[in-house]
């Protein structure tokens, strides 16, 4: 939970008008940012690699779940935002992940990276950043 509160209240400043991200959301650390995600109002898009615990996640207090290995992430994540993108993404995978994820955030948007689960080296996602003033 302190992972979880440090990085969507402390850094991100999550609020009730916010999109947020919550990748890897079936670990620990993601049912808690689900749940502090919710206690503040904010509308969670949870990630996992296959729909299977698409039903868990939605228990634990997810909004939308997307099965990153069965669906176009950043098309659902336009669908659900009206186009917006999601303010703030909260992640413990990196590498090429992090490129996808920041085709999906609002202008403004921070990414908070905490982890480095996937081995493969990421490319830097230069024009999402820059075009959209992301952190």
């Amino acid at each position: 939970y302190v992972t979880a509160w440090g990085a969507l209240i402390a850094q991100g400043k999550l609020g009730a008008d916010d999109f947020v991200i919550v990748s890897a959301a079936s670990s620990s650390v993601g049912i808690a940012a689900i749940q502090i995600a919710r206690s503040v109002g904010a509308t969670v898009i949870a990630t996992t690699r296959t729909s299977a615990k698409a039903k868990p996640l939605q228990e634990a207090g997810a909004h939308h779940v997307i099965a990153t290995a069965e669906e176009d992430l950043a098309a659902r994540v336009k669908a659900i935002t009206n186009g917006k993108g999601a303010r703030v993404v909260f992640d413990p995978i990196g590498g090429p992940a992090i490129a996808q994820l920041a085709e999906c955030m609002a202008f403004g948007g921070i990414l908070l990276e905490y982890g480095a689960l996937s081995t493969d080296a990421g490319t830097f996602p230069q024009f999402a950043l820059l075009g959209k003033c992301l952190t």
